[in-house]
């Protein structure tokens, strides 16, 4: 493969993008990540509001990868430890020399097979795309093609 055959764009860099990120290093991908934020975490940097803690314990909400450890981290983890551990888990895989921070993704094309993203205003080509900005994202113009969830309520 070449490298066009292999690149990838990932929108956004919180804690799916992140997880996008570091297994498409993994499996030999070439990915550029565009976070439109100054920094990492998606909801936990935008949407984390004093004394919020999650749902759910410290054993379901990490990667499978790298735990939370209990000394680190309360069992309810609150949004700053959640930013935390996000933080460490990109330097621990050395992922930020592949973010692009304060990019504004204004079109996605797909021509032929590839994808066509502008992002401040200049194209860039890729092979694959992974969309991460969440539930919590506004985008403005619905993807006309098919849509294929990350999980289905059954």
């Amino acid at each position: 493969m070449t490298t066009l055959d292999k690149s990838i764009a990932i929108i956004g860099f919180g804690i799916s993008g992140i997880a996008a990120c570091r297994w498409a290093i993994h499996y030999g991908f070439q990915p550029t990540v565009y976070e439109k934020n100054d920094n990492l975490g998606g909801v936990w940097l935008t949407h984390n509001y004093a004394n919020c803690q999650l749902q759910t314990t410290r054993h379901s909400y990490h990667y499978s990868d790298q735990p939370m450890l209990e000394k680190d981290y309360d069992l309810y983890p609150s949004g700053q430890q959640v930013l935390q551990y996000l933080n460490e888990y990109v330097k621990l895989h050395k992922l930020e020399e592949y973010v692009k921070f304060n990019s504004n993704v204004q079109t996605i094309k797909k021509i032929d097979n590839t994808w066509e993203v502008v992002v401040n205003g200049k194209k860039h080509i890729y092979n694959y795309l992974i969309v991460s900005t969440g539930f919590y994202g506004n985008p403005k113009n619905r993807f006309p093609g098919s849509v294929i969830p990350n999980q289905v309520d059954k």
